[in-house]
């Protein structure tokens, strides 16, 4: 199950930029504590620790198990174990449900900070980690996680951000609870200020980002509505998705000139339809065909515009 979680978890990460592990993963049993930023940081961790590690996150119940879909995602896709944000007995509670779970060199991923912090900068630890990781007799790992407040602030919207995990040098179990949960925020403030994620994207990805961005865009985004107008049966709304994926800040400026291109290509083919030419009709079928002469039959040109917008292709009329 935590090979299948991991490649799940990579397959989500590659749109968002991919994750990076930078610094060599010491052997478990672990108490692992990263920065707090992102929901893109519980993704990344069980992307990038190796599966050996059998990591076990540890997620707020207040947040994650009250609802049946957060409930749900939490337990299958994540693994994880709730824990009570305070309350009595918490914390006895939290060690003795994961006790056989370090008994069988798992490594438990806590966020010390116990939410996610709102300006992408440490907040204070809490305390509770390293007392697992001083009652189990285990050390403490420093991550920082480099890239996912870019990809995903709290309260903000999903962005293109590679991330990268950065892995500290362990803390040794103390009695000194304080002073290990110190050193952990210290040396993941250290890695943090190392500066930002690689980004680890090709060439060509920046050049077609580049050329994205001005008003050459525009005429991407003319190209995409007249060719799926003219030979392919996708929605233009598809085209607009898979443009806005490389450029979505640039989304909404060019919805229309797709709409500007479904127009013209649908005035092509019903221009060389008239004159005897038949264009490609790539994956139409028989069945769209027939609705598309419909539509010509009963409303003209204007139909064809209209059904451009919906995904017909005006080549299947």
């Amino acid at each position: 199950a935590s090979t299948l979680r991991q490649y799940l978890w990579r397959i989500v990460m590659v749109p968002i930029g991919g994750v990076r592990v930078v610094g060599s993963w010491p052997e478990g049993p672990l108490v692992i504590v990263p920065n707090h930023t992102s929901h893109v940081d519980t993704a990344a961790m069980m992307a990038g620790a190796p599966t050996v590690m059998r990591v076990i996150p540890v997620a707020a119940a207040d947040y994650w198990f009250r609802s049946p879909a957060r409930a749900w995602i939490a337990r299958r896709a994540i693994g994880a174990f709730p824990v009570e944000r305070g309350g009595r007995g918490a914390y006895l509670n939290l060690r003795e449900l994961l006790r056989p779970r370090v008994e069988e060199s798992c490594s438990i991923l806590i966020f010390a900070e116990g939410t996610r912090s709102p300006d992408g900068r440490v907040q204070r630890f809490k305390a509770g980690p390293a007392r697992l990781a001083r009652d189990f007799d285990i050390p403490l790992l420093p991550v920082a996680i480099v890239g996912a407040y870019d990809a995903f602030p709290k309260g903000g919207r999903l962005h293109y951000s590679p991330v990268e995990l950065r892995i500290g040098e362990p803390v040794e179990p103390d009695d000194d609870v304080a002073a290990m949960t110190e050193t952990a925020r210290e040396r993941i403030i250290e890695m943090l200020e190392r500066g930002p994620a690689a980004t680890p994207v090709s060439a060509l990805y920046h050049r077609a980002h580049a050329w994205l961005g001005d008003w050459r865009s525009s005429l991407v985004f003319v190209a995409a509505g007249l060719g799926h107008t003219v030979i392919w049966p996708v929605p233009a709304e598809s085209s607009i998705a898979l443009l806005g994926v490389a450029r979505g800040d640039r989304l909404w400026a060019n919805v229309p000139a797709v709409a500007v291109g479904s127009m013209l290509g649908a005035g092509l083919v019903y221009a060389l339809a008239h004159e005897g030419v038949r264009m490609p009709r790539f994956l139409s079928t028989s069945g769209s065909r027939t609705v598309v002469r419909r539509l010509v039959a009963s409303g003209g040109l204007s139909q064809v515009f209209w059904r451009t917008v919906e995904g017909a292709p005006a080549a299947a009329a």
